[in-house]
């Protein structure tokens, strides 16, 4: 199971396709293994703006979500990273 997601933007957009934090609610917890989040309104704590180069890693259970992109295309790559107790030998 993975437990960090990164983002390494390649493109630039100046006036879309942030990627936004936000805070989180009463009950994210429970939902966090399957991907979800409680439902109801959610405060913008900061937003991650793409920018050529910059490498963005957030844990998977913050909560965010995807501006709309304005300045098509946005390309990046996105990957997982897992936790892993043993040694890798």
């Amino acid at each position: 199971r993975t437990t960090h997601t990164f983002l390494l933007y390649l493109t630039a957009d100046a006036a879309g396709g942030a990627t936004a934090l936000l805070e989180a609610r009463p009950g994210d917890d429970a939902l966090v293994a399957a991907g979800g989040l409680a439902p109801g309104p959610r405060a913008t704590l900061h937003e991650v703006h793409p920018a050529p180069g910059r490498l963005f890693l957030m844990p998977n259970a913050c909560p965010h979500e995807a501006r709309p992109v304005v300045d098509a295309p946005k390309i990046l790559l996105r990957g997982e990273l897992r936790y892993c107790s043993k040694s890798l030998r």
